[in-house]
């Protein structure tokens, strides 16, 4: 098992860890829980096997991309790894049958949400290690434990009104020195792009009730080498598996001509925590 900090009071309800200490919360964050209620709702009186069904349907798109850039990842038998942002687990679930001598942390900032772990536990016939309820920004952990830290299409949600200084602080202080914090389709922007970009993400936002953003490479490598994470994106202009044939063709076309890196695109990042002190200049 994890260690935690030492300050950290956990509260476990149905086999969650909890650490949801209003310190970690802004006010996007509570959006997340209004979203969640939502989905709760719209569930109605489908029954369990009906809901989880109708959910991978909806979702097998964003999960055969999560296949493709799984290998991303280069989880290992031993690698103790924590999904962040991980929603109903089922990334983490696979990861753990792919690997089951890795040990896998999982963690979404509602409980609710990460409960519905244990349906695709049910499904896969893996289970994940630890399942935890708490913020990208605060989170419970004791340092230096995880070889591997990953999102797939959740950190651009982690931001305090665009600044991702608190999340990047905790989650190389969590990581293992040579550890890994992996950003998986990402929606990133040039500069000069982010307002228009930004626009577009939160069109839905009165619907869906949860805030949107856009990373923007730059500003995140240099917050990233500050914490100490050495920064390298690489643009995912794969088109198979959008969520229309339009954004597919603009993804077709990025690959041909190679543009993801001076456009919108969606963008696989790697952050890794140096594997030693660095040396001193020689007096």
């Amino acid at each position: 098992m994890t260690a935690v900090r030492s300050d950290v009071r956990i509260d476990t309800r149905d086999g969650i860890r909890c650490y949801l200490p209003a310190s970690g919360m802004n006010d996007s964050d509570a959006k997340e829980f209004v979203g969640n209620d939502r989905f709760e709702q719209s569930l109605g009186a489908k029954s369990k096997g009906r809901a989880l069904f109708d959910f991978i349907v909806g979702k097998s798109n964003f999960i055969r991309t999560f296949d493709h850039v799984k290998p991303t990842l280069d989880i290992r038998p031993g690698h103790v790894v924590l999904e962040l942002g991980a929603a109903h687990a089922w990334a983490s679930v696979l990861i753990k049958d792919d690997c089951p001598g890795a040990y896998v942390v999982t963690s979404d900032m509602v409980p609710e949400t990460v409960a519905h772990s244990t349906d695709y536990e049910r499904l896969v016939g893996a289970s994940v290690d630890e399942k935890w309820a708490c913020s990208a920004r605060d989170l419970p952990f004791a340092d230096g434990q995880f070889d591997r830290v990953f999102t797939f299409a959740a950190f651009h949600h982690f931001g305090d009104h665009g600044d991702y200084s608190r999340a990047l602080a905790e989650v190389a202080r969590v990581l293992k020195p040579g550890g890994r914090l992996i950003l998986l389709y990402e929606p990133n922007a040039p500069a000069f792009l982010y307002p228009l970009a930004f626009h577009r993400a939160n069109r839905r936002r009165e619907i869906d009730g949860v805030d949107e953003d856009v990373l923007v490479a730059a500003r995140l490598r240099l917050v990233a080498e500050r914490v100490g994470l050495r920064f390298e994106a690489t643009p995912f202009e794969f088109y198979r598996y959008r969520e229309s044939v339009l954004v597919g063709a603009y993804y077709f076309l990025l690959a041909k001509l190679r543009l993801g890196s001076f456009v919108v695109c969606t963008t696989n990042m790697v952050l890794e925590k140096a594997s030693a002190a660095s040396p001193r200049p020689a007096e």
